[in-house]
């Protein structure tokens, strides 16, 4: 297991989640997001990107805490919980791909839903 993605990927969910703070996160200066709101195969593509799609949601961020850890090299997942501003928590599964201690890919599933008004 590398240390080094696993300490990577979780700097995603503490720093870059839970504490709105993107660049104390080790990226790939082209680091890749695709989530439920990215039609597939068009992911967001950079850090400059992934930092304009987090800026929408982090006012609705009350908090996220890592539940489960699965590593294997450079490829871990994590399950985690977002807390969000209307008491609302979501179950989040993240993989996460890095090289060199930095985040290459982020492939995020979660059930939107709870998050959509009137869905």
């Amino acid at each position: 297991m590398s240390n080094t993605a696993l300490q990577a990927a979780e700097s995603y969910i503490i720093e870059g989640i839970n504490n709105k703070n993107l660049s104390k996160v080790p990226l790939d200066p082209n680091v890749t997001f695709q989530g439920p709101f990215q039609e597939k195969g068009a992911p967001l593509r950079g850090i400059d990107a992934l930092q304009e799609f987090l800026d929408g949601i982090y006012p609705i961020v009350a908090g996220a805490r890592i539940k489960k850890r699965v590593a294997n090299g450079d490829e871990v997942c994590l399950m985690w919980e977002l807390e969000t501003s209307e008491s609302v928590t979501v179950t989040i599964l993240e993989y996460f791909l890095a090289s060199d201690g930095r985040l290459l890919e982020i492939h995020c599933f979660y059930d939107p839903r709870p998050l959509v008004p009137g869905a």
